[in-house]
């Protein structure tokens, strides 16, 4: 157990993700890692900062937050949300940052596999997303999240 989580209750499907550099604990759950800050303001990194900060797992390290929120229940069912509900919440950029991601992932096979030892290979297809239609990315984004994600 950590401090900034002794006073939660984790949902227990939540699989402990935390990193020895991370400013907090998370966990990963279906899409989303879930970071959790000190319930004390001051022994947080950044006190005027949410408690909590979920982004799409696959985008960490680069990822925006797509849910910030000092209320654990409001998190929870956050994450409990459809794939339909993720589409909506999640901002065009995390959604191409997402696909780019999946795009250069070996281990799920599709079609659009994209080697991205290519830089200017992946800049064109990045631009060619931030292109596309809101209905568009929102297909594109929901077909990479159904490739290797348990819905």
């Amino acid at each position: 157990m950590y401090k900034e989580t002794k006073d939660l209750k984790i949902p227990n499907q939540w699989q402990d993700v935390t990193y020895g550099n991370d400013a907090c604990c998370s966990f990963s759950y279906r899409y989303f890692q879930i970071f959790i800050d000190y319930k004390n303001i001051k022994e947080r990194e950044i006190q005027d900062g949410f408690r909590y900060t979920v982004i799409l797992e696959k985008n960490y390290g680069c990822g925006l937050p797509i849910l910030q929120s000092n209320n654990f229940n409001e998190v929870k069912k956050f994450v409990k949300q459809s794939v339909k509900n993720l589409i909506k919440n999640c901002d065009k950029q995390n959604k191409i940052e997402f696909i780019m991601h999946e795009r250069s992932n070996q281990n799920v096979p599709h079609k659009d596999y994209l080697d991205c030892l290519n830089p200017e290979k992946c800049k064109s297809i990045e631009s060619k997303y931030k292109n596309y239609s809101k209905e568009k990315l929102n297909k594109t984004f929901e077909y990479f999240l159904s490739l290797n994600l348990p819905h």
